[in-house]
């Protein structure tokens, strides 16, 4: 998508409609409250909002009130620091707004966090803009987005494989899938699926900037973090994740967002770096044990498992390959 009005989000499934894009909408005030249909589909409606006067109180009123919610706090709150503690932990919903220099837009302030967003940006828009940039890609096989199309088309094929898939281009149009920090060009942009986004706190950077792949865009692209994902449970047929899980910063939500969003029975194609060290866009360190665990842990069965030594980040030892699936018995 490069801009609202000259690549309008493709309609590629008229029964699955978003709540959350690259761009958010204008707020709207109004006075009633209208009753509105839940769209079906994989996002969930935001709700309508009812303005009312506040009603006035006096003083005995008052005091009762403040009373009643005092202690109504104190008795839910063993309740309620769980909840608290993983909005937290997960550094609140937070989404990159506008271009280099925009800003993070979060329920909690967090300044490294901001810089991070704002670094991640700055790489992607060199490697896109400047030949060369791209520490794996050689000027000489094309640009860019010529480069990744064609690898992430092998990422397709090599998927269908593991899924013993014959037809892939069948398979995508009866496929609903879902991409987790596929960057500026995610395998979700290859084929014509039944119905394709990618999620990504810095999608409307990429939009603003210009890196998503020249018109025309075949998946929606929302503005969200993998930990808090704006989707309704059980809806995707396949959850991607690549040289993702890493760099966020809680993968164990990561994790349990990609199982509550995936069907019965779908199926989760996750890629992590394997490394003993850690640093600041990489603050997690993975072995294959580790992700395993963290799936089985959310209801997912691992069914297939490749480790080998090439690896993304330089201090990295290997990578490790996944095809988990979620038990049919975990519903959301």
């Amino acid at each position: 998508m490069r801009s609202s009005e000259t690549s309008p989000l493709p309609d590629t499934h008229p029964d699955i409609s978003l709540a959350t894009a690259a761009t958010p909408a204008e707020p709207r005030e109004t006075t009633t409250r209208r009753e509105r249909p839940a769209p079906p589909g994989p996002v969930r409606p935001a709700e309508a909002i009812e303005f009312r006067p506040t009603p006035k109180r006096n003083r005995v009123s008052d005091a009762a009130f403040e009373f009643c919610k005092r202690a109504v706090r104190r008795f839910i709150r063993p309740a309620l620091a769980p909840i608290e503690d993983a909005i937290a932990g997960a550094g609140g919903w937070h989404a990159w707004r506008g271009g280099l220099d925009g800003s993070l837009t979060s329920a909690i302030g967090d300044a490294h966090l901001e810089r991070r967003l704002r670094d991640e940006l700055a790489y992607w828009v060199r490697a896109v803009r400047v030949p060369g940039a791209h520490e794996a890609i050689d000027p000489s096989y094309g640009d860019f987005h010529a480069v990744f199309a064609r690898w992430q088309v092998d990422r397709c094929k090599e998927l269908g494989q593991w899924l013993g898939v014959r037809d892939i281009e069948t398979w995508q149009a009866t496929t609903a899938a879902l991409e987790i920090g596929g960057g500026p060009h995610p395998m979700v942009a290859q084929g014509q699926w039944r119905f394709a986004a990618s999620v990504d706190p810095l999608n409307d950077g990429y939009a603003t900037c210009d890196l998503f792949p020249p018109p025309p865009i075949t998946f929606t692209p929302i503005a969200a973090p993998g930990e808090q994902l704006p989707l309704t449970s059980a809806t995707f047929d396949l959850v991607v994740c690549d040289n993702c899980l890493d760099h966020v910063a809680d993968p164990g939500r990561v994790v349990a967002e990609i199982a509550r969003v995936l069907k019965p029975g779908g199926h989760a194609w996750i890629l992590v770096d394997l490394r003993t060290t850690v640093d600041d866009m990489h603050p997690h360190a993975f072995t294959p044990e580790l992700l395993a665990a963290m799936l089985t842990s959310q209801g997912m069965e691992v069914i297939k498992e490749r480790v080998g030594n090439h690896a993304s980040h330089p201090l990295a030892h290997g990578e490790v390959r996944v095809l988990a699936r979620k038990r049919e018995d975990r519903p959301g």
